[in-house]
């Protein structure tokens, strides 16, 4: 599930504004979190968000 949240900032909040990215279990229970959006939890084998397969 991906949720997104949106607001309207000022250009100064906005370029403070840092993203949050929460991974969950199937217990809903935290394994990751970051300010990084395209960050995988390690041994999760996803890729992240700004790389693509080859091959």
């Amino acid at each position: 599930m991906i949720i997104i949240g949106y607001a309207l900032l000022d250009d100064e909040a906005a370029r403070r504004l840092e993203p949050s990215a929460l991974f969950v279990d199937g217990e809903n229970r935290t394994v990751n979190r970051g300010s990084d959006p395209a960050e995988v939890p390690p041994g999760s084998e996803l890729l992240r968000g700004d790389r693509t397969a080859t091959g």
